[in-house]
């Protein structure tokens, strides 16, 4: 064992051993060869052989698996092999250190839950997905072996099994080795790994015991030796539950055959605690079913609708005129659904979006359990199962008279709610029958299980009808009051389905039953009204139990409300009927058909997605969705103006909707309406207060307004919530430079260059940074290589007009005035009315002299955004570099008026007055300016001047001082302290300034001379 401070290979410095166990010789070291990222881990492999020939054919295999290993290291999830050597007979492989702790570490702190196992079952198998494509096993997976990456958060598999130590008895009498041995922790390891046989799948077993420790916190010997099962140590799905159990299988044929046959079952599982619809937080996967999925969520906007229930369809890609007809076929179906919603055993339609290619529907959640979970428990007795026939009924009915077909009828859509014991009925055929148009052909197998228990033969042939739901339901009673699935009985040759027979029922139940279940039509009940007429003649009687009266009373009184609305929805409905779906005439379908249609077209068309968001806002005005859509689409098309009128409607229609409020806030801020921004992003915040991306909005804000202390706290609690944001990080390390914190502010720019190291306006402030620290060779390095990356990326994206903006406003900050406005020609050549183009030319033009080409670029700007608070100071600024001072003042206040809260505005207003003697209205004009942001040491010099114009030195030494408060360093301002007290003879006072001038870090030469003229002693 080698002790901390001892050099192996005349290069590795170990720092600690790693590892509990004595057996265990791994090491962090530190590779003296190499200055960054100098920490390794040096694993040693020792070996007693009995001869050097032995040793040869050890070390021969040893080199060639390592080889064979190294190349994996391409994978950022497999630590790159940077080195290895033989000393004497000992074997080192020195590898890639990753930051992190392994899992046995994590459980020991905390067990995983289900999203938790997920992720690492998903990190898994990625990682194996890859190496068994190259033809390599690990052998080897266990708690230990999986590191958790602390930049990323990313799992990573360390210590493949064949690098390993070989025993003597492995080389055979020819020489020969012989690696029949079993490889790996025997607790983890696959029952023909143990064997000496290995198979891809012997990996996917490894890690799928890994993953039950982590979800039971015990190890598979801890389980075995207690004699538990591990199901009982945990709280899953039965979807992963079932995955793991396949994983786990003992035998190789009935296990997953790949990595990515795991992958596509664990998919759906991938969305627990992801958001989805910016708003509903999944925390349960309920299970799936014809290609639909079925999710538990918190609607995180509303919390008083928490949970409620999601199903998503994922549709396979199809060309453009099949998606149209599923979009058309779609909307309709939605317009269905929130109908009949109103019934109160009908769950509500609360929400659809379409998400990545996947459609989305939410619904209330149910509490209660299926009729298929009831059977499966088997204590159901017949009255309670003819009172859920007399419950479903009164459903259908409803539906019916809708007329409606539900088409999936069977005992998991049949919901017994816990309040009351009345039956929901859920999950029509809608979404079914949008993947069925998809894909036809994938699903009939899919439904066949379905079609022989519960379809009647006119569904199966594609023509369902009313009777169709009777069947269904009456095959679904016959599976509640049996416990045995339908199709296991066989008809008489009339027929006559033969499933009573040693059941004690009342006779006229059984005739009902049987003629809901008539294969022919002519014979099946044609209403849910005659059913429910001739059911409830028999409810009086004995049936084993009598069903409460009063529930049977509620659902008489129920199903009179539905009815009252029947003309009118009959009414409507022939309407539809008449007019075709394509023209989606029917006042309820054609807004929802055009937001649709709205949202599909914004991305690639946005002036299209206005022009649907309007048709939508014309047919219904109070449509929040669709205003707010209008808004995404002006906002992409930077027409803001017309944009924040939008988000005004739908926050004023809407004013719980998180999201609306920060878009109109975002909106606000790019109209330069910072103040107001905040208001409203302070809106978004109450409604959704762990929303990081509003608290770094809202940072920004308050950085534009300089209020630099407060966008610090925002920052820091956006980065709460996102600890690895580039975007946030960016946004700190920007204030931290105004808090003159440079090294800090350094620090974050380095950190978001390592994340994000092609987004250079992120990071592009370092060379400022840089600069202020005195590191100028770093500085100029960075800039160059700033601008050499802003060169590439115009070259290799030339029409992407954001990229020119970039560079020219990097050209602009570093005083490249011509290069910036050749960047904004650019621009504007791509958007001949881009505000941001015109404006940095404008202001471009000015620091380069240009006064007349400048204004007329301005004005341009001002023409395209009137409101331009930023363009009528940037003219205000070249008329007083003019010296037309009164042109200038009547251009800030102009400014002023669009936004007064501004503190830039103010002070150069301040300024302007200064030099027109007008110190009273400067000292006014300043003072607002300090009032509005402290931060701005031009503020506090200009009012130190004002006041000493008017003879009043001292107040011109207390504005002083509140500069110096912000800018200890600054020696224009002790210089001007000094003189101030130099003037009224107060010549110790000035001595003492000069001294503290010195001692803060803010002498110069000029400093120094007035020292020397005032004879002060230095210290």
């Amino acid at each position: 064992m080698h002790l901390p401070g001892t050099i192996i290979d005349n290069r590795y410095q170990i720092i600690q051993k790693l590892g509990r166990s004595e057996r265990e010789q791994t090491y962090l070291a530190k590779d003296l060869q190499t200055m960054v990222d100098a920490k390794c881990i040096v694993e040693q492999l020792d070996f007693d052989s009995e001869n050097e020939v032995n040793w040869q054919i050890i070390q021969e295999y040893l080199f060639k698996e390592v080889t064979l290993i190294k190349r994996l290291g391409d994978h950022p999830q497999i630590p790159q092999i940077q080195n290895y050597f033989s000393e004497g007979q000992q074997f080192y492989l020195v590898r890639e250190y990753i930051d992190g702790d392994n899992l046995e570490q994590e459980i020991e702190r905390k067990k995983f839950d289900e999203a938790e196992t997920v992720y690492l079952i998903q990190d898994g198998l990625r990682i194996l997905d890859f190496i068994h494509k190259t033809n390599v096993l690990h052998r080897d997976i266990q708690p230990v072996h999986l590191l958790r990456r602390k930049q990323n958060q990313a799992h990573i598999l360390i210590n493949f099994g064949a690098l390993r130590k070989i025993e003597a008895n492995e080389i055979n009498l020819q020489g020969e080795l012989m690696l029949s041995r079993g490889i790996g922790n025997p607790a983890y390891a696959a029952p023909e790994q143990k064997a000496g046989e290995f198979y891809f799948s012997s990996d996917i077993y490894a890690l799928a015991k890994t993953a039950v420790y982590a979800l039971t916190g015990r190890s598979p010997l801890e389980l075995e030796q207690a004699n538990l099962d591990w199901r009982s140590q945990c709280q899953i799905s039965s979807k992963l539950e079932a995955i793991l159990t396949k994983m786990m299988s003992p035998i190789v044929e009935h296990r997953y055959l790949s990595a990515l046959e795991v992958l596509q079952d664990l998919r759906p599982l991938l969305k627990i605690k992801q958001l989805v619809g910016g708003r509903y937080l999944i925390t349960n996967y309920l299970g799936g079913n014809e290609g639909v999925e079925t999710y538990l969520a918190n609607n995180l906007h509303r919390q008083y609708q928490s949970p409620c229930l999601i199903k998503q369809l994922e549709l396979p890609h199809s060309d453009d005129d099949n998606k149209i007809q599923l979009e058309h076929h779609f909307v309709e179906e939605l317009s269905v659904l929130e109908r009949l919603g109103y019934h109160e055993q009908i769950p509500q339609l609360r929400d659809h979006f379409e998400e990545n290619d996947e459609f989305y529907l939410v619904q209330e959640y149910i509490q209660g359990k299926s009729l298929a979970q009831r059977i499966a428990q088997q204590n159901l007795s017949t009255a309670q199962i003819v009172q859920i026939l007399d419950s479903s009924l009164s459903v259908l009915q409803f539906i019916h008279q809708n007329r409606l077909i539900h088409r999936n009828i069977k005992p998991s859509n049949l919901i017994v709610r816990e309040l009351d014991q009345q039956v929901i009925i859920t999950d029509f055929g809608i979404l079914h029958e949008i993947k069925t148009r998809s894909n036809l052909a994938n699903l009939v197998d899919n439904r066949s299980v379905d079609r022989q228990n519960y379809c009647p033969p006119e569904q199966v042939a594609g023509r369902p009808t009313i009777s169709s739901d009777l069947y269904a339901l009456g095959m679904t009673i016959i599976e509640a009051l049996t416990g045995t699935k339908p199709a296991t009985f066989t008809r008489e040759k009339n027929g006559k389905l033969l499933w009573e027979q040693n059941l004690n029922l009342d006779r006229r139940l059984v005739k009902i039953i049987d003629k809901l279940v008539q294969l022919d039509l002519g014979q099946r009940y044609t209403s849910a009204d005659k059913v429910l007429s001739e059911l409830r003649k028999i409810n009086s009687y004995d049936l084993n139990h009598h069903p409460p009266k009063t529930q049977l009373q509620d659902v008489k009184t129920v199903n009179r409300q539905p009815r009252s609305s029947l003309p009118l929805l009959v009414g409507l409905l022939g309407v539809i009927c008449l007019l075709g779906s394509i023209e989606f005439t029917f006042p309820t379908v054609r807004p929802i058909y055009y937001l649709y249609q709205g949202q599909k077209l914004l991305p690639q068309k946005p002036q299209a997605a206005v022009d649907r968001f309007t048709q939508a806002i014309n047919l219904q005005v109070q449509s929040w969705r669709a205003w707010l859509g209008k808004g995404d689409a002006l906002a992409a098309m930077e027409r803001y103006p017309e944009a924040l009128d939008a988000y005004i409607e739908a926050t004023e229609l809407n004013p719980d909707l998180g999201s609306s409020w920060q878009k109109r806030g975002d909106t606000l801020f790019r109209l330069d309406n910072f103040t107001e921004a905040i208001s409203a992003y302070n809106q978004a915040l109450r409604l959704e207060p762990q929303e990081a991306i509003i608290y770094n909005r809202k940072g920004q804000a308050l950085f534009q307004l300089q209020q630099y202390e407060a966008a610090l706290v925002m920052q820091d609690a956006a980065l709460e919530r996102d600890q690895l944001n580039p975007q946030f990080l960016s946004d700190r390390a920007k204030i931290l430079f105004q808090l003159r914190k440079y090294p800090e502010a350094l620090d974050l720019f380095n950190q978001v260059q390592a994340i994000k190291p092609d987004s250079l306006e992120l990071w592009q402030d370092k060379f400022f940074v840089l600069k202020a620290l005195n590191r100028f060779q770093e500085a100029e390095k960075v800039r160059k290589e700033i601008n050499n990356n802003y060169i590439k990326i115009t070259q290799q994206r030339p029409e992407d007009r954001s990229a020119w903006i970039a560079q020219g406003d990097f050209f602009a900050a570093t005083q490249m005035y011509s290069k910036a406005v050749a960047a904004y020609d650019q621009a504007i050549k791509l958007m001949p009315d881009s505000y941001r183009g015109w404006l940095g030319k404008g202001e471009a033009l000015a620091q380069n002299g240009q006064g007349i080409n400048a204004l007329a670029a301005l004005d341009r700007a001002l023409q395209i955004r009137p409101q331009s608070y930023q363009a009528w100071q940037a003219k205000g600024t070249i008329y007083q570099q003019q010296n037309n001072l009164d042109q200038a003042i009547a251009n800030y206040d102009q400014a002023l008026k669009i936004n007064d809260n501004i503190p830039l505005l103010w002070r150069d207003r301040g300024v302007v007055l200064n030099q027109q003697g007008r110190y009273t209205q400067a000292i006014e004009s300043l003072t607002k300016a300090s009032e509005l942001s402290s931060y701005d040491v031009q503020i506090w010099r200009e009012l130190a001047i004002a006041w000493s114009a008017l003879g009043k030195d001292n107040q011109a030494i207390s504005a002083i001082d509140r500069g110096l408060k912000f800018y200890p360093q600054n020696s224009a301002l002790w210089g001007l302290k000094g003189s101030l007290q130099t003037k009224n003879a107060q010549y110790n006072q000035a001595c003492d300034t000069y001294r503290s001038a010195r001692a803060a870090g803010g002498a110069s030469t000029i400093i120094m001379d007035y020292m020397r003229q005032l004879g002060c002693r230095l210290n």
